[in-house]
């Protein structure tokens, strides 16, 4: 972007993520983040063992998720 001649600017917004374990896993198995994509379903499913392991006991999920946003903006212009 900034080689098109745009100023960049990086946006981090962090949110807390609570929901419940089963939604989540279903959505993993769905591969919902195209980061999933390139797993097969066994190793899908090792993951979420993993998840599922020290959690048993509760019915959800909580963790921080990160969206980075990346803005492009055209410079402005000076005035003579």
């Amino acid at each position: 972007m900034e080689a098109a001649g745009l100023q960049v600017e990086v946006v981090e917004v962090d949110y807390t993520v609570r929901m419940p374990k089963a939604r989540w896993y279903s959505m993993v198995r769905a591969r919902f983040w195209s980061t999933f994509s390139h797993f097969t379903d066994a190793q899908l499913e090792e993951g979420i063992e993993e998840l599922e392991r020290p959690r048993r006991e509760s019915h959800h999920l909580q963790f921080v998720d990160r969206m980075l946003f990346l803005v492009g903006r055209r410079p402005t212009q000076k005035c003579m």
